[in-house]
C-alpha cells in the first residue's frame, strides 16, 4: 500500500464516493482532520511504527490555501510504500506545478473523483451529464420512465453542478419512493409543487416548530420520509455552508448549489441556530436516513423522534 494517496475532483459528492472504497479496505484505526495545523505530528504518526497499537489511517481534508502551505511537507511521501500507517489527501485538486501534484501523478497515487465530463468541450459535456444522471436515475429501486427526459429535466433544472445533481436525484429518488421515478415526478420535484410543503418542513424544523413540522409530515397524504429527510439534510448542509462561506457564491459552491442564489434567509437562520447545533441536527439526520434506508420498522415514527429530538436541541439555551 502507498503511504500516501490523494482523492481529488470539484465534486465534494464524488470525492466521498471515491473514499468509500479505499476506507472499507482498511482495517486498523482511522483519523480525520481538515486543513490540519500541525501536520507534523500526523506524518510522525504516518512515519513511526507502533510497538502498542495497529497503523492508523489518516484522512486528511485539504483546502486550496491549506494544500499550497502544506505541499513541500506532503511531498516525500509520494511514491512511498506505507510501513507504519498510511495518508488520503482529499482536496478539490492540488495545483499540477507543485512538486506534490507531480509526484502523486508519478506514482499513480492520485484517484480522480471528478464527474466524467470534466475536461469536455461545452458541446459534449450537456450529453455527457444527461446520460450519467440517467444511470443514477435507473438506480432507483423501482426503475425510471422514460429516463433520459428526466435527465434532461434535472440537467435543464442544476446543469453540469455534479453535487446540484445528485442532491437532486436524493430528493427525487425519496419523493418517488416506492414508485418508478417519471417525469412528473420530476416537474414536482424541480418546479415547486412538491417544494413547498418539503422547505415549509425543513424550515419549521429548524426553527424548533415541532407541532408545525408533524403537521406539515402528516397534512394531506403526508410527506414521504426519505423525502422529508433528504430536504432537510440539503437545508442543514446549506446552512452551514453559509456559516463556512463569507458570501453566497462561497456557500453555494460549498452546499453545491448551482449559480448564485440568494441566501441572505438561509445566512440569518444559520446564525441564529449556531454552528454546532447544526452540525449536531445534521448527526442525527443521518443517523435518520441510515435507518430509513435500513428499512427502519416505522419511518414515519424516525422522523418523528428527529423532529422532536430536533425541538430539544434548538431550545433557547441549549445551542
Amino acid at each position: 500500500m502507498l503511504k500516501l494517496r490523494a482523492v481529488l475532483g470539484s465534486s465534494a459528492r464524488l470525492r466521498d464516493e471515491s473514499l468509500a472504497p479505499l476506507l472499507a479496505e482498511w482495517s486498523g484505526p482511522l483519523k480525520r482532520a481538515t486543513d490540519p495545523a500541525d501536520l507534523r505530528s500526523i506524518l510522525s504518526d504516518v512515519d513511526t511504527p507502533s510497538l502498542f497499537g495497529d497503523p492508523t489511517l489518516w484522512l486528511v481534508r485539504g483546502s486550496e490555501a491549506w494544500l499550497k502551505g502544506k505541499a513541500a511537507e506532503l511531498a516525500p511521501l509520494a511514491g512511498a510504500e506505507a510501513l507504519a500507517g498510511a495518508l488520503i489527501l482529499v482536496a478539490p485538486g492540488i495545483d499540477g506545478r507543485l512538486p506534490l501534484a507531480k509526484a502523486l501523478a508519478a506514482a499513480h497515487a492520485v484517484i480522480d473523483a471528478d464527474p466524467p465530463w470534466s475536461g469536455l468541450k461545452p458541446w459534449e459535456a450537456g450529453p455527457a451529464a444527461k446520460a450519467w444522471v440517467a444511470e443514477r436515475l435507473a438506480a432507483h429501486p423501482a426503475g425510471v420512465q422514460r429516463a433520459m427526459l428526466c435527465a434532461e429535466q434535472l440537467h435543464a433544472h442544476a446543469g453540469e453542478d455534479a453535487d446540484a445533481l445528485l442532491a437532486a436525484v436524493d430528493v427525487l429518488r425519496a419523493y418517488a419512493d416506492e414508485a418508478p421515478i417519471t417525469p412528473e415526478a420530476v416537474e414536482a420535484v424541480v418546479v415547486g409543487t412538491a417544494a413547498r410543503p418539503a422547505y415549509e418542513f425543513s424550515s419549521a424544523v429548524l426553527a424548533g416548530e415541532a407541532a408545525k413540522a408533524l403537521g406539515l409530515l402528516h397534512a394531506g397524504q403526508g410527506m414521504e420520509p426519505g423525502q422529508a429527510m433528504a430536504v432537510l439534510h440539503n437545508e442543514v448542509r446549506k446552512q452551514i455552508a453559509c456559516l463556512d462561506a463569507p458570501d453566497d457564491a462561497g456557500a453555494a459552491e460549498l452546499a453545491g448549489i448551482k449559480g448564485r442564489p440568494n441566501l441572505r434567509q438561509a445566512r440569518r437562520q444559520a446564525q441564529t441556530v449556531g454552528r454546532p447545533a447544526l452540525v449536531r441536527l445534521l448527526g442525527g439526520i443521518l443517523k435518520t436516513q441510515r435507518q430509513l434506508r435500513g428499512g427502519a420498522e416505522d419511518p414515519v415514527l424516525a422522523v418523528e423522534l428527529l423532529v422532536l429530538h430536533a425541538r430539544l436541541l434548538l431550545a433557547p439555551g441549549k445551542r
